[in-house]
């Protein structure tokens, strides 16, 4: 017997993936036939939730045409074209261009859509400068305690290393009396500053 399947005209090939029906009777495509590489798997495109995200000021589309049919293809396939977005100098995620989508997403109940590639990397460095700033704090064991402590000349490093059990502690009264943001608040304002916002 050949281990090759029959391949009768009108259906596909020993040498192409076939569909096979889930349980809801819809087609899977995940079934590849015999002697076929398995499914490379594809990262999840980053995504942003839609309840950070206002129109910007400047767009001058007020109709957006959300017919029945496209917010119905928004429900089922979610939002296939990514949003570009810019954050403004008040912090907030702006969306210029791909309004249309976002209302159909917001009316189709999406909880969050897809920003385009340069969007993601600016948002990304938003996210992480506040952890970066917080690092570097100089309280051990973060970072900046640790570069402190090197920094310092070997008597007044040994007395700071002292300081070492009791960092978290530290952190913590910090947090609770509102004075970590003091730290961190100027110096993040200062390098997203630097980044742009239009």
């Amino acid at each position: 017997m050949s281990a090759l399947p029959d391949v009768t005209p009108g259906t596909p090939g020993g040498d192409l993936p076939t569909e096979t029906a889930t349980a809801s009777g819809q087609p899977d495509g995940g079934a590849l036939t015999s002697g076929q590489p398995a499914a490379v798997a594809i990262a999840p495109q980053p995504v942003i939730p839609v309840s950070l995200l206002t129109a910007h000021p400047g767009n001058v589309r007020r109709d957006l045409d959300l017919t029945p049919d496209f917010v119905a293809s928004i429900a089922a396939n979610g939002v296939l074209v990514p949003l570009r977005i810019t954050r403004g100098t008040d912090g907030a995620f702006r969306v210029i261009d791909g309004h249309r989508r976002l209302a159909a997403a917001i009316q189709a109940g999406l909880a969050d859509v897809p920003p385009s590639l340069p969007e993601i990397l600016v948002l990304r460095v938003f996210l992480n400068a506040p952890l970066a700033v917080f690092n570097l704090i100089p309280i051990p064991p973060l970072d900046g305690g640790n570069v402190l402590g090197g920094l310092l000349p070997a008597r007044l490093a040994a007395g700071f290393d002292r300081v070492r059990p009791y960092g978290f502690l530290l952190l913590y009264a910090l947090m609770l009396t509102g004075g970590l943001e003091l730290l961190v608040a100027p110096p993040y304002h200062f390098l997203v500053s630097w980044l742009p916002t239009k």
